[in-house]
């Protein structure tokens, strides 16, 4: 719940301001690389020390601790040759972002950054400065009034997939995406088929739930139209094949391909196989002959029997 903030406890605090602080590059506030990674035992520490620093300004103004909450939101590395009332200032440091969550509705920017202005002495900004655990450079730790909540998922904490973000003032909310209903804490899918299958599909469709949505088991020579959410009549639907062919619907379903029979060819099997009528020709011409072969060899077979059964004489001498 994005109003339910905190680390051994939850409290509510709606309001959120997000600032930034400019950290001196030394110590454990030198940057490096995994800064970058809010899981590495670097981030932690560093964001343990800032997040510290920062509760401590709010207690020193009479602050209690369940009615805010500071969370650090990223390190990013910054490049400034800046020089500031002759002296030099570190042209290499690491900026912190921050939300600081608050309980109170009618508190303000300038209020918020008063205080984090007041925790030192603002007539030494143009040096280093110590600021509770952690060591700052050029300004002291503000806020605005113009961040856009929305683009900070640590802070409204909506499922992309099942809400989108709305802020208002300086509070978020997520609102449930098409397909979804509010549940007791996140956007849960609305199962269309359980409402009224009928509704949705044809009398002899069968109706899937999908994460968000539907679709139907359309007839055959039908498909389903993610566009109109209805099953509409695809490219096969005309029997457009001739001669026998058989029709198959293509990734776009309003196209179709043919599977011509032997003999035909074309886009739609439409046109005779010039080289399988000849194909066919030979066939005939060798069976022809084949068969006349055929033929010859039975005659001869049979004049070679009859012969062969005619009684031979033979004279004899006494």
């Amino acid at each position: 719940i994005p109003s339910l903030v905190g680390k051994d406890n939850c409290i509510l605090a709606p309001y959120k301001f997000v600032g930034t602080l400019q950290l001196a590059n030394s110590g454990d506030q030198i940057w490096n690389a995994n800064l970058n990674d809010q899981n590495s035992d670097e981030f932690n520490k560093l964001a343990s020390l800032v997040t510290s620093s920062l509760t401590d300004a709010f207690v020193n103004a009479s602050f209690s601790t369940d009615d805010f909450f500071v969370q650090l939101l990223m390190f990013s590395l910054v490049s400034n040759s800046a020089r500031k009332k002759r002296q030099a200032v570190s042209n290499i440091y690491t900026s912190a972002q921050f939300v600081i969550n608050i309980a109170n509705s009618s508190i303000k920017v300038d209020e918020l950054n008063k205080i984090l202005n007041d925790y030192n002495d603002s007539s030494t900004w143009y040096s280093l400065l110590p600021y509770g655990q952690i060591l700052l450079v050029s300004q002291p730790p503000h806020v605005n009034n113009s961040t856009n909540l929305c683009n900070y998922p640590q802070i409204h904490k909506c499922d992309e997939t099942t809400s989108t973000c709305v802020q208002t003032q300086h509070q978020t909310s997520c609102q449930c995406n098409v397909g979804f209903i509010a549940g007791a804490f996140t956007c849960r899918d609305i199962n269309e088929c359980a409402i009224n299958s009928t509704k949705y599909c044809p009398e002899t469709g069968v109706c899937e739930n999908t994460i968000g949505s539907y679709k139907c088991k359309c007839n055959t020579g039908q498909y389903w139209d993610d566009n109109t959410t209805m099953c509409s009549d695809d490219g096969c639907s005309t029997s457009p094949c001739q001669h026998d062919g058989v029709c198959f619907a293509l990734e776009d379903p309003l196209k179709f391909g043919c599977s011509c029979d032997y003999g035909w060819e074309g886009d739609m099997c439409q046109n005779e196989d010039s080289d399988a009528n000849q194909m066919k020709i030979a066939v005939i011409c060798v069976s022809v002959l084949l068969g006349i072969f055929c033929i010859a060899m039975f005659i001869r077979l049979g004049r070679h029997l009859k012969l062969s059964t005619v009684p031979r004489y033979q004279k004899t001498v006494l």
